[in-house]
């Protein structure tokens, strides 16, 4: 059952990253909370990791970029919300041998085309760009990220990019809306904030922050 968080209201161009309550992921596949906690005598890293899978191949070139764009984001969020840890792991899923355990971690679904077209697409207004699940009173450790209606809701902002620039816009989208949701497994609360990497909806200017990029869409966000 999908339960709406009572205080949002949709608007164009700004989508709400949201909790869903029970109920099964969009995309099959072995979530964090089946992998098997360390057992008594195994050293326990010092920090959490961050385990991403892409539903479509993505290349190595977007992984760095991806990775890059967590670390550059990571300490503002960290201030903001405390209990993210700056020194988190980030693993790619697909490099690790089968049956692999990797304790304290977070799996990133990465659904949908995570690469940017070179030409604008419709969006749709409050479709949700990222998402986990809450069951019982437990919000768990797995990350939904939505990439095509990402792509979708930046294309019109990424005309004329070259492919770098455009892969790096996306990036910092998708860094953004992983912290947004690790905020709320960090944090084990489905509150939302007025501004910053906690708010329940977010615009064009919410996904990028860069200088170059901060009127991008100047009408965007919250009314």
């Amino acid at each position: 059952m999908r339960v709406e968080i009572p205080h949002l209201r949709l608007v164009s161009l700004a989508f709400v990253l949201c909790i869903l309550i029970s109920g099964a992921p969009v995309l099959g596949g072995q979530q964090a909370s089946d992998v098997e906690p360390a057992q008594p005598g195994e050293a326990v890293p010092a920090h959490p990791a961050l385990v991403f899978f892409s539903q479509h191949r993505l290349p190595g070139s977007a992984w760095t970029a991806l990775f890059a764009a967590v670390r550059t984001s990571l300490p503002e969020a960290a201030a903001e919300v405390p209990s993210l840890d700056a020194h988190v792991e980030l693993i790619r899923g697909d490099t690790l041998a089968h049956g692999t355990v990797v304790p304290q971690s977070v799996t990133v679904y990465l659904h949908g085309d995570c690469n940017p077209a070179p030409i604008a697409e419709p969006s749709l207004t409050g479709e949700r760009l990222g998402w986990v699940m809450k069951v019982g009173p437990r919000i768990e450790p797995v990350i939904h990220v939505e990439c095509t209606p990402i792509g979708q809701e930046l294309s019109g902002s990424m005309e004329g990019m070259s492919r770098d620039e455009r892969t790096a816009a996306m990036s910092e989208a998708l860094a953004r809306v992983i912290l947004h949701e690790w905020a709320h497994i960090a944090t084990q609360s489905s509150a939302h904030g007025k501004e910053g990497i906690t708010k329940a909806q977010f615009g064009v200017n919410d996904l990028i922050l860069r200088n170059d990029r901060a009127q991008i869409c100047p009408q965007s966000g919250l009314r």
